[in-house]
């Protein structure tokens, strides 16, 4: 019989951890930030033309779960929480449209709650560090995955 021997894994330290610290507080860098931008006003396009799919459903539907995230934890609460409303409202209303006539579209009002949201949400992005960004991102994540019922818009929700 062997004698059982204890394998040490070695863990590789940070070379530069101050490094790494500044680059979790510091701000979203402008290229991933105007590739997010084009997407979300992708979506936004899409419902202004009537051609949006699910699949720009769930881009609006993420961005209000992860500004509602954000409110939380007490980003722009005062000023989004009213146009987050509006558009889980209208979010809805394009759902129970898609479901009547298979067409995915929102109204003039429902555009500009989309626009508000783009806007609001690009200041709550741009005033946190990026660790803190995906932190609301995973728990985002998380909650869609676990079945939450506290938010206000699944993004599953597009394929009823």
């Amino acid at each position: 019989m062997r004698k059982r021997t204890v394998r040490r894994k070695v863990w590789t330290k940070d070379a530069n951890a101050f490094a790494s610290a500044i680059s979790g507080a510091c701000i979203i860098d402008d290229g991933r930030l105007e590739q997010l931008r084009v997407r979300d006003r992708a979506a936004v396009e899409a419902f202004r033309t009537g051609t949006a799919t699910d699949q720009h459903w769930r881009d609006i539907a993420d961005l209000v779960n992860i500004s509602e995230v954000l409110c939380e934890w007490g980003v722009g609460t005062q000023e989004v929480a009213p146009v987050l409303k509006d558009v889980e409202r209208h979010l809805r209303e394009a759902i129970d449209r898609y479901q009547r006539t298979q067409r995915m579209g929102t109204t003039g009002p429902g555009l500009k709650a989309f626009a508000d949201l783009l806007e609001y949400f690009d200041l709550q992005r741009t005033s946190v560090g990026l660790a803190t960004y995906e932190r609301a991102v995973q728990k985002v994540i998380d909650r869609v995955r676990s079945g939450y019922t506290g938010s206000k818009v699944e993004p599953q929700g597009a394929t009823a």
